[in-house]
């Protein structure tokens, strides 16, 4: 009888390793328990939620050689993330699937008010010298 049970727990650990690494752990998790569509849609997000990608074995959010694990978003409409320290921006004209994580914190809204009055200030000055 034992030896059921450890053929058993090896074959469900196998199956949850190829699951989880071969279509993430939160899809494959989601899959294991038959959920047709677990996560939200873009309009489920809103102005200051922490996102990830959906996909992060196929989509990284990444500027030059950075690559950041989640973003803040400031606007959804045009979609438009800020990276927590605000050193980076993505705007998103078919964005791609994102999933709440978390609410920002009060220093990621500081950090994501600051690069936008910053892109303003730029846009205007762009604006000026034309």
């Amino acid at each position: 009888m034992i030896q059921f049970i450890l053929a058993f727990v090896a074959i469900v650990c196998t199956v949850a390793l190829i699951l989880f690494t071969g279509y993430g752990i939160y899809k494959g998790w989601c899959w294991l328990f038959g959920s047709k569509d677990p996560l939200p849609s873009l309009n489920g997000l809103a102005v200051y939620d922490v996102v990830v990608p959906l996909d992060q074995d196929h989509y990284v959010l990444a500027s030059g050689s950075n690559a950041y694990r989640y973003a803040t978003v400031v606007s959804v409409d045009p979609f438009v993330l800020i990276s927590s320290e605000g050193d980076m921006r993505w705007d998103m004209q078919e964005p791609q699937d994102f999933v709440r994580l978390r609410d920002a914190t009060k220093q990621e809204i500081s950090n994501a008010k600051t690069r936008l009055k910053r892109d303003e200030s730029l846009r205007k000055m762009q604006e000026n010298n034309s």
